[in-house]
């Protein structure tokens, strides 16, 4: 893992702190492989067991390690069977909560729909004609589903909201309900519905993660992501804190409802983004239903239409046009019952998912035991066959191999003499400790970082040394590879990917220091803000197509470029929107020059076209810092009001928010 500059400092610690203890160890081991026979012959203190004696002993330790094995395989799989039980069952559960939240869903739009005609004095015939909907009879239909809910039964664990539902259900058909009023219960009891599914799904999460069958956690993760992408997409529709999208679209909105609109779509594409891989079959296809359904596609649209409107402060596309307010109830609706059809989809694979382990469980038990009983038969023919010959050269290679396996590689050659699979054996194990030995080099050398250190050069010695040396070259590459990488993403994260300026958060960020160092500067320097706008890039767009736009704002990003030095923050915002931030000495006049110097190259901008050269114009709004400026957005929104002065004067203009 790479520490935050990119170092491998982690993994070289690591690395030397084990070659630290190891050292520590390595002259008490070597005493006890140097220990030999008596120079004088003298017998050992304690006789070795005999053949036979060994015989036994070898026999039976595989029958106790077996046993023992049996009845953790056993116990494993048992404990596997309960907990794919128990995670169905939780998923059954999930799913009725999930109905009993859709179908207050289903409930709360054709309620929300006849509070708001009664507050616009219309009837409901009137209603279901301008709609080209039968409100009454879907809100009959949604409100006998909801009262068929096991969890609004009298022991479920909505019981009292239920009887809240009746109460508001009143009010509706007394026409004293407001369409707030509906739209609060609906949301806060939905929001309810949604933490109690969220909770049960998260104990789940936690008693499944010992399991060990990765597509039964897989199936979880996907669960939990189609879940968020549910609750994110409703969102997107009733927003929080009162208010819908279709509000937006007929009526200006509030800065609120923009906000949770925005929240909402963006939290549905993070959502998105993180599960389409990991979906099972039938989460799959429900997903690329989703993505193929024209309703869903235009309840998509429906949201960047009012994202666009409550971003561009425009008139409410939709405000004279009841029929495709009509439209956006049913793409709200279609929207809904996809993204319930995309969770029961992902649900029923987690089932699957579990019933696989259940059966697996099962039969793993009968395949371990039968193994056992093989490997108990094989184990206790080979020690039969061994003798007094094998014996001794056999525990040298032991001794050797233990040493081996903690960490002891500087070991002495073992005698390759005796019977010929021994001498084999010893022969190979020489090999690979030394080839071990050469990888150990290796490995220290790549822990610290230097690539180029002429140890990874070297070949490793045998054969086994030459099977790994593959895997040895590729984890360089892969090491070169993800430093590489680093940078790359490095450089995405704060780069525009058009102009190659910076983006908004890393510009922010730098202006930030400058600020910083304007304060503690006592007055001796000065941060300028240039916010930059290109007049005409939507009129580009709409009569020479959008590569000519990209095209004016690449002039204007290196028009920016040639103006300022390597020290200014140069940014493109986003759109057409620019920023030049400037750190000056105060009063000598440099933010006034800077301005100027920006505004005359941007004001002889040319764009190529088949019939004229066009003027690309821009606006430019510019401040200076002051000294009771603690934060960078306040210079920012200065010279964004400048910017507004600039462009009532007649664009192609420049306007300080005061003197610098």
């Amino acid at each position: 893992m790479l520490d935050p500059d990119g170092s491998f400092a982690g993994e070289r610690t690591a690395a030397q702190n084990l070659i630290n203890s190891d050292l520590l160890e390595r002259s008490d081991k070597r005493r006890f492989w140097r220990r030999g026979p008596s120079p004088h012959g003298s017998r050992p203190l304690v006789r070795p067991p005999s053949i036979r004696a060994s015989l036994v002993i070898v026999a039976l330790i595989p029958l106790v390690v077996a046993a023992v094995l049996c009845s953790s395989v056993v116990l494993n799989q048992v404990s596997s069977r309960r907990q794919a039980v128990a995670t169905r069952q939780s998923s059954l559960a999930l799913d009725s909560l999930l109905r009993a939240r859709v179908s207050v869903y289903d409930e709360y739009v054709p309620s929300a729909a006849i509070a708001a005609a009664h507050a616009n004095g219309l009837t409901e015939v009137q209603l279901d004609t301008l709609l080209h909907t039968n409100f009454q009879a879907n809100l009959d239909t949604a409100r006998r589903d909801v009262d068929a809910q096991g969890v609004f039964g009298p022991k479920g664990e909505f019981a009292s909201a239920h009887a809240q539902i009746v109460a508001l259900r009143r009010s509706v058909d007394q026409k004293t309900a407001s369409l707030p009023e509906v739209e609060t219960f609906f949301n806060t009891l939905g929001a309810k519905m949604d933490a109690v599914w969220q909770a049960t799904f998260d104990r789940l999460l936690t008693n499944s993660q010992s399991t060990e069958s990765l597509a039964t956690r897989s199936r979880l993760r996907a669960l939990g992501n189609t879940f968020t992408a549910f609750t994110s997409g409703l969102g997107e529709e009733s927003l929080q804190g009162g208010g819908s999208l279709e509000s937006i679209l007929t009526s200006p909105p509030t800065p609120t409802e923009v906000q949770s609109l925005v929240i909402g779509h963006e939290q549905f594409q993070t959502a998105t983004q993180a599960f389409p891989n990991g979906l099972g079959p039938k989460g799959a296809q429900a997903w690329k239903s989703l993505t193929r359904s024209s309703l869903d596609t235009a309840f998509s649209k429906d949201v960047q239409l009012g994202i666009a409107t409550g971003l561009g402060h425009t008139a409410p596309p939709l405000a004279t046009d009841p029929g495709a307010i009509g439209n956006v109830g049913r793409s709200e609706v279609a929207w809904a019952d996809s993204l319930t059809d995309l969770v029961l989809a992902s649900s029923a694979d987690l089932r699957s998912a579990t019933n696989s382990q259940a059966s697996s469980a099962t039969e793993t038990l009968y395949v371990t035991v039968v193994a056992m009983a093989l490997l108990l038969t094989a184990e206790i023919a080979a020690v039969l066959i061994l003798g007094r010959e094998v014996r001794r050269p056999l525990a040298r290679i032991v001794a050797a191999a233990k040493l081996v396996r903690e960490g002891e590689l500087e070991l002495p050659r073992l005698d390759e003499s005796g019977p010929k699979e021994l001498a084999l054996a010893a022969s190979a194990f020489n090999e690979m400790s030394s080839t071990l030995r050469a990888v150990q080099e290796q490995a220290i050398a790549l822990s610290k970082g230097d690539l180029e250190d002429p140890l990874l050069r070297r070949s490793l010695p045998g054969r086994t040394g030459a099977a790994l040396q593959s895997a040895l070259m590729k984890l360089q590459v892969s090491v070169r590879a993800s430093e590489r990488h680093r940078m790359e993403l490095a450089e995405r994260a704060t780069r525009d990917s058009l102009t190659g300026l910076l983006n908004r958060g890393a510009a922010l960020e730098a202006l930030r220091l400058h600020l910083a160092s304007v304060h503690r500067s006592n007055g001796k320097l000065e941060l300028a803000v240039l916010f930059i706008d290109i007049d005409e890039l939507k009129t580009i767009n709409d009569a020479d197509g959008h590569d000519k736009g990209d095209n004016a704002i690449q002039l204007v990003a290196d028009a920016l470029k040639s103006e300022t030095r390597t020290s200014d923050v140069v940014a493109r915002l986003g759109g057409d929107e620019f920023l030049v931030g400037s750190l000056e000495q105060q009063g000598i006049g440099a933010a006034d020059l800077l301005a100027a110097r920006i505004d005359g190259h941007l004001s002889d901008l040319r764009l190529g076209r088949n019939d004229k050269d066009l003027a690309v114009g821009c606006s430019i709004g510019a401040a200076v810092s002051e000294p009771s400026d603690d934060r960078v957005e306040l210079l920012i929104a200065r010279a964004d009001r400048a910017l507004y002065v600039a462009k009532a004067r007649g664009r192609g203009q420049l306007s300080w928010s005061s003197s610098p």
